[in-house]
C-alpha cells in the first residue's frame, strides 16, 4: 500500500452458519490440573456447563448467543434439545430489539420440525455485569 490516502472494503457472507463441535467437551476430575488452573473461584457450576455435542451460530463475522436480553428463558438456554446433527437449514431474519446493536429471529428447519427463538449478536447479549446471573446468556444451541 503507499502512503497516503488507502481505502479497503470488507464485505461478508451474511447467511447464517451452523458450527457444531466436533465432540462433546471433556469433563476432567476436580483434581485434574486444567481444572485448577483455569477454573479456581470460576463461579459457573457443573450443572450449567455444557456436555453434550452442541453448535453455534455465526452470521458473517457475528457469533450470536441466546440471553435473557432477548427474552430467552434459562431453560430454552441451558435444557433445550440441541440442534446438532439434525438435518437442519437455517434462517436468521433481522429484527429491531431496542439496546441491541443486532438482533435475529433465527429458525431451523428439517423435513419435520420447525424451531425458532430470538438471538443476537455476543457482545449485545452479554453487555452487562452478570456476576450476580450465571445464566445470562448461552452461545450453545
Amino acid at each position: 500500500m503507499k502512503c497516503g490516502k488507502t481505502v479497503l472494503e470488507l464485505r461478508f457472507e451474511l447467511a447464517a452458519v451452523l458450527r457444531t463441535l466436533d465432540e462433546a467437551p471433556t469433563r476432567y476430575p476436580k483434581e485434574d490440573f486444567r481444572v485448577r488452573r483455569f477454573c479456581y473461584d470460576n463461579p459457573v457450576t457443573d450443572d450449567i456447563m455444557t456436555w453434550d455435542i452442541r453448535s453455534t451460530l455465526i452470521r458473517g463475522p457475528i457469533l450470536l448467543t441466546r440471553s435473557k436480553l432477548v427474552g430467552s428463558t434459562e431453560k430454552e438456554m441451558f435444557k433445550s434439545e440441541t440442534v446438532s446433527n439434525r438435518g437442519f437449514s437455517v434462517s436468521a431474519e433481522p429484527i429491531e430489539m431496542d439496546g441491541l446493536y443486532e438482533a435475529f429471529r433465527i429458525t431451523f428447519k428439517n423435513d419435520t420440525e420447525e424451531i425458532s427463538f430470538n438471538m443476537c449478536d455476543y457482545a449485545s447479549g452479554t453487555n452487562i455485569r452478570s456476576e450476580d446471573d450465571m445464566k445470562l446468556f448461552n452461545i450453545f444451541i
